[in-house]
């Protein structure tokens, strides 16, 4: 439950009936980890954010574990967080990487905040310019998808396009 953008609501709720579905199973005593394992819902729904973080980053295990919860996100919302990160990655990695300037002076030549430049830097060496373009292309057409625009579905394509970009 620390993902930034989970809806909270009913959390409580939703505890309160995880732990009366154990106290029917287990009415007295200690309740093992095993127990919980096995009777509690996993709540782990995954986070477009971190999604998104995935893609930039290139981690696969990442972009798996979150993309679920993308694919269930409407489209144009996923595109246009996935844009603005790879507008970011590529706005960093065009002044860290191809220009040679430091962190801190391409994060205020963009109006970043240098920490979440650094983590976008970091990145950016995972990337040449000609993939961070294609990436950029290739929202264009998730965009038309995400829209209904074409034969093909939201979730294929969000899925082809995720793996096109890790390594």
């Amino acid at each position: 439950m620390r993902e930034p953008d989970l809806d909270r609501s009913g959390i409580r709720m939703t505890a309160a009936i995880e732990l009366e579905k154990l106290m029917l199973a287990i009415p007295s005593g200690p309740i093992s980890l095993r127990a919980v394992d096995a009777l509690v819902a996993d709540r782990g729904v995954g986070s477009l954010f971190a999604f998104a973080d995935a893609i930039v980053s290139r981690s696969g295990t990442l972009v798996s574990k979150h993309l679920l919860r993308a694919v269930s996100e409407p489209g144009p919302m996923v595109v246009a967080t996935l844009h603005r990160k790879m507008r970011d990655l590529a706005q960093i990695h065009g002044a860290t990487v191809v220009e040679g300037a430091s962190v801190a002076t391409a994060a205020r030549t963009i109006g970043m905040h240098e920490f979440p430049a650094g983590k976008l830097a970091e990145a950016a060496r995972k990337w040449s310019t000609a993939e961070i373009v294609d990436a950029i292309n290739g929202l264009v057409e998730l965009d038309a998808i995400s829209k209904g625009d074409g034969e093909r579905a939201w979730g294929p394509a969000l899925t082809r396009w995720s793996a096109a970009r890790i390594r």
